[in-house]
C-alpha cells in the first residue's frame, strides 16, 4: 500500500523534472544561438536535470524507507501493548469470558499478524 504512494510521489517528481527539461530544451531551440551552442546547452541542461532528478529520487526513496521503518516499529510496539492489555484483561475476567476470548479467531489473528511490505 505504501509502495503505491511512494511510486506516485516519485512519478510526480519525475514528471516535474521532465517538464522542466522539455521547457529548457524548447527555450534553447528557440533561442538565437548557433547549432553548436544550442547542442551544448541542451547537453548541459540534460545532464544537470538528470543529476537533480537522481538526487531527489534518492531522497524520496530514503524518506519512504524511514517512514516504513517508523511505521513498522510503531505497529510492533502497539501490538505488544495490546497483547499485554489482553493478557491482563484475560487474567482478571471470569472463566467463561476467558474461553470466549481465547476462541475468538479475530483476536488470535490480530496478535499473530505481521505488517506487510
Amino acid at each position: 500500500m505504501s509502495n503505491d504512494k511512494d511510486d506516485g510521489a516519485l512519478a510526480i517528481i519525475l514528471a516535474f523534472f521532465a517538464g522542466g527539461l522539455v521547457g529548457s530544451v524548447l527555450g534553447l531551440l528557440l533561442a538565437p544561438f548557433s547549432g553548436r551552442e544550442t547542442r551544448e546547452r541542451i547537453l548541459d541542461t540534460t545532464l544537470e536535470t538528470k543529476d537533480r532528478t537522481v538526487g531527489v529520487a534518492t531522497q524520496v526513496r530514503e524518506l519512504a524507507a524511514q517512514s516504513f521503518e517508523a511505521g513498522t516499529q510503531a505497529f510492533q510496539q502497539r501490538k505488544e501493548e495490546v497483547a499485554i492489555e489482553l493478557d491482563d484483561s484475560v487474567e482478571t475476567s471470569e472463566p467463561e469470558k476467558m474461553e470466549t476470548l481465547e476462541s475468538t479467531p479475530q483476536v488470535q489473528d490480530a496478535l499473530i499478524e505481521e505488517p506487510t511490505a
